[in-house]
């Protein structure tokens, strides 16, 4: 079928609906200043241009066009009016770019890699991008963890996978570096040297080990009890689900929408803990095989060929800086 297709919008005002061709009227208003060369270009009687103007400012209650000499101009109100109407129409123009929301790893991720696309990249919770996506103002839905798609039938690619690490207090964790002396120099997880300290090798591994002051952790029955940081819309409903699984009690003390959140809340803190992504962030693997997931893409596909090809661009040609950004790459 080859037909020449354009989608027009009309704007609701107190249940009232006012059609495109008030709008296309106050358009050329604005250009013109003067109703006759705007109804003449519209193809339509002076006439019928005014009566369309006097009978939305009569339903509206209040002044659209008003006189300026022997021209017209558009009022403050009608000016706010058309503004509004724009916002809307100018969803409906067709966009170069590729537009993508979704959750704050995953689009971390897209930004690191160099594609060969124009893409526009929001950052955001997982149920704010799908209620982006419903409005049908993004071409494609970026997904931290695939519940969602699951939970709503959608169409999910897989590009790659993660999982969760534990995270906690900075005063509870150091990273221990042997030195020349057989002495163990502390820093913190940004390399910063902290303290002095002679400590028993066999303590300890030479290259690497965390240390927690309040308790340590080197299985899941050492969860017990703990105070945890949830991230809503994340892959930590697994943690949840497993921890119930073997009937280990756990609290959530708070709830936030940002993994970034919770990482400063829990290392600012003396008692709480987080599992995070382990492409971000550094911590304790006890529930690695646990929370492996994947994170991925909601598309149409064959409605946008564009998106198409770039799909097909993620998945075969950007494996090696998938994985040295920290996740497995589909396939490995």
């Amino acid at each position: 079928m080859s037909s020449n297709i354009k989608p027009v919008i009309g704007i609701e005002v107190d249940g009232k609906i006012y059609n495109y061709k008030l709008f296309e009227s106050l358009e050329l208003l604005t250009k013109t200043y003067s109703q006759r060369k705007a109804a003449s270009q519209l193809g339509i009687a002076h006439s019928v241009f005014n009566r369309r103007i006097l009978k939305a400012e009569k339903e509206l209650g209040y002044k659209l066009v008003r006189k300026v000499g022997s021209g017209s101009e558009i009022t403050k109100e009608g000016l706010k009016l058309l503004d509004i109407y724009h916002t809307y129409n100018n969803r409906l123009k067709p966009n170069e770019n590729i537009r993508i929301a979704g959750g704050h790893i995953i689009t971390g991720l897209l930004e690191s890699l160099n594609l060969p696309f124009n893409i526009e990249v929001y950052s955001t919770d997982n149920d704010s991008a799908f209620n982006l996506a419903k409005d049908d103002l993004i071409d494609i839905l970026a997904l931290d963890d695939p519940l969602l798609a699951f939970q709503e039938n959608l169409n999910f690619t897989p590009i790659a996978f993660d999982y969760m690490v534990l995270v906690s207090s900075f005063k509870n964790n150091f990273n221990f570096k042997n030195n020349s002396n057989n002495q163990f120099n502390i820093y913190d997880d940004n390399g910063s040297l902290n303290i002095d300290e002679n400590i028993n090798p066999s303590a300890t591994s030479y290259e690497y080990a965390n240390f927690n002051t309040n308790k340590k952790i080197e299985n899941i029955e050492d969860l017990e009890d703990l105070n945890f940081v949830a991230v809503k819309g994340t892959a930590q409903r697994l943690v949840w689900e497993t921890l119930k699984d073997h009937n280990i009690s756990f609290n959530i003390e708070k709830e936030v929408v940002s993994q970034f959140d919770a990482f400063k809340l829990v290392r600012n803190s003396d008692n709480l803990y987080t599992f995070l992504n382990a492409s971000y962030f550094n911590g304790s693997n006890v529930l690695k095989d646990q929370t492996r997931h994947s994170i991925g893409f909601v598309h149409r596909p064959g409605y946008n060929k564009r998106v198409d090809d770039f799909l097909d661009y993620v998945l075969n040609n950007c494996s090696d800086i998938i994985r040295l950004e920290g996740f497995t790459p589909i396939g490995f």
